[in-house]
């Protein structure tokens, strides 16, 4: 090949060199593709993290796509496990997440709208898919394992697992309730207090409840033993006591 017609060949590499450049070029200012509802909707949101008092198994809920389900994830791999059935984009959130002290079950609940500044109208909870069914925040337990469909408790909300891991006191109609973690008997009613009673904590022992009593404008903490003594308020005032442990 003579001089000339190399020098032609390395100018024409060049060319084609430099034209390959403004392509690549021009393909990356090209805009991106739009992002869209259905992206956003898709993508998963992991919430609710709670670590079990023994052992090293943490559990969380995971909306996918709307559909709201809890995970659990055993040490030390820590490979995620489903262990709720629920299918399809109801809008029914699942929060307030208890473990047993053996941390074989998982106690939770199911609807309500918790992140609302107010309750609804008829303190209804919410029907975002227009259910033909009227929707509600109800108190449900289930295994670890998942080897069984969860089991419900109650209507409720509030859920407090009791010490010994026997019983769940939680919140319905502005009282507090007992119930069974098994859901071998309805629920009852653990006592009379005026005003609402909300926030039940149980004592180490399992043996007293500690409750906030509202009276609209201030607010009591109040313990309950047993239905043959009398409810004792700590240090009653016209201030707002709150968050008792």
């Amino acid at each position: 090949m003579s001089y000339r017609a190399r020098r032609i060949g390395a100018l024409l590499a060049v060319v084609v060199g430099l034209a390959e450049s403004q392509r690549h070029a021009a393909d990356a200012q090209a805009p991106a593709p739009p992002f869209t509802l259905d992206q956003v909707l898709a993508f998963p949101f992991p919430d609710n993290l709670v670590a079990a008092p023994k052992g090293a198994l943490v559990a969380w809920t995971f909306n996918e796509r709307g559909a709201r389900n809890i995970y659990v994830a055993q040490g030390p791999d820590f490979a995620a496990r489903r262990i709720t059935p629920y299918v399809g984009d109801e809008g029914q959130e699942i929060t307030s997440l208890r473990f047993s002290p053996d941390a074989k079950t998982l106690v939770y609940v199911r609807g309500g709208d918790h992140g609302a500044n107010w309750p609804a109208d008829g303190n209804l909870a919410p029907d975002p898919d227009s259910s033909a069914g009227q929707p509600r925040v109800q108190v449900w337990a289930v295994p670890t394992t998942g080897a069984t469909a969860p089991t419900l408790l109650a209507e409720g909300d509030e859920p407090a697992v009791s010490p010994a891991g026997d019983r769940v006191a939680f919140v319905r109609d502005r009282r507090i309730w007992l119930v069974p973690i098994d859901g071998s008997k309805p629920a009852e009613q653990a006592f009379f207090a005026r005003g609402s009673s909300e926030a039940p904590v149980w004592d180490p022992e399992g043996r007293r409840l500690a409750f906030v009593s509202d009276r609209d404008d201030h607010s009591y903490i109040g313990i309950f033993t047993t239905a043959a003594e009398p409810i004792r308020y700590l240090s009653p005032a016209t201030s707002r006591d709150a968050e008792p442990v």
